[in-house]
């Protein structure tokens, strides 16, 4: 059984930027996103996770704010997130062999590291503009020496570099460890941006990356490693990169994702493999007389109406499914196709 502590962070209301010259000089406004992003990515790590692997959520510190929408959660501005990091870290710390997980969803900055930006940026009561900043890099050094064995974290944020290239960014760690130093075994980091680009939320809604996330850990990462499903660090970091690439087939990809992993050690087991599977009509035209799309494996059957949902989308176990695509003048189409794992199956059909 694995232990799971998180801290899931999603700062959105931003209510200084009007009032601070930073708000123009990095044209920042409030978000919505990053509230239901952080709901999400909590709802997966409290309901999902546990149902479909060995995860005990052991805590979750929840802090998320909307620039319009009334919550009962705490804000995250500095002194509130400095305090449910102290609390996290020390839930971490003493579960031993515990997975300790940071999900963090709002505006960020980089330069030489990467910068989150809490809720109160430009508290106009404060001299330094920067003290309400987060500096990454920082954090997960002190995480690594509190001795914490397995810590993966996710920035869900922009990794934009300041207008002014005279701004000298500063952040801070949120926690400080004392030594002796201790050794990790995974400390590993996920971002959303590249550096110098964006990381895009949707109006109201959860971010894709967040959804991203949240499908890597619910199972997708899981892969067959000597008879049992595990997920680590770099499993984690393919599915991520896997499910992005498929949100933007047919378009622009909107992100550049990037990843920092350190240490590749088991992080979590499942009762089963995953894999997110795409399936559509070789041709538009094809596509178009297409009314119906049923996938069957045994008991197992995942139907698709084409005039609502194209092409289809599904989360299914690895193994061979019978495809079946049907058109208003009766059945198409009928194969038996292998659904292999890892992450990704994409399935063509000519009608």
């Amino acid at each position: 059984m694995t232990v799971l502590h998180a801290l899931v962070v999603g700062a959105g209301s931003y209510p200084h930027l009007s009032r601070l010259a930073g708000g123009g000089r990095f044209n920042l406004r409030p978000l919505t996103s990053p509230y239901y992003s952080a709901l999400r990515v909590a709802e997966c790590l409290r309901v999902e996770m546990p149902s479909s692997s060995d995860m005990t959520l052991g805590s979750i510190q929840l802090l998320a704010s909307h620039p319009t929408e009334s919550s009962n959660l705490s804000p995250p501005t500095f002194s509130e997130l400095s305090e449910a990091a102290s609390r996290w870290i020390e839930a971490c710390i003493s579960d031993e062999d515990s997975v300790a997980l940071i999900y963090f969803c709002g505006h960020g900055l980089y330069r030489n590291s990467h910068y989150f930006l809490c809720d109160d940026f430009g508290d106009p009561s404060d001299p330094d503009e920067w003290s309400r900043v987060v500096d990454i890099e920082q954090l997960r050094t002190q995480i690594k020496r509190f001795g914490v064995k397995k810590f993966v974290g996710f920035l869900d944020s922009c990794a934009q570099n300041p207008i002014y290239p005279d701004d000298d960014i500063k952040g801070r760690a949120l926690i400080s460890a004392k030594p002796p130093y201790l050794k990790s075994l995974v400390n590993s980091m996920y971002y959303a941006a590249i550096d110098g680009h964006l990381a895009p939320g949707n109006p109201n809604a959860p971010s894709d990356y967040s959804d991203a996330v949240v499908q890597s850990l619910r199972g997708l990462a899981a892969v067959n490693a000597a008879g049992a499903w595990q997920a680590d660090s770099l499993s984690i970091a393919t599915a991520i990169c896997a499910v992005l690439k498929q949100k933007a087939l047919g378009s622009t990809p909107s992100y550049v994702p990037h990843q920092d992993v350190c240490g590749v050690d088991p992080l979590f087991t499942y009762g089963k493999g995953s894999v997110s599977v795409r399936v559509e009509a070789s041709t538009a035209r094809a596509s178009g007389e297409a009314t119906k799309i049923t996938m069957s494996r045994g008991s197992e059957c995942a139907v698709s109406d084409f005039a609502a949902d194209k092409p289809m989308w599904e989360v299914l176990c690895p193994g061979d499914w019978h495809v079946q695509i049907e058109t208003q003048h009766g059945l198409a189409h009928s194969e038996l196709v292998p659904v292999l794992s890892p992450t990704y199956c994409g399935i063509r059909c000519s009608l």
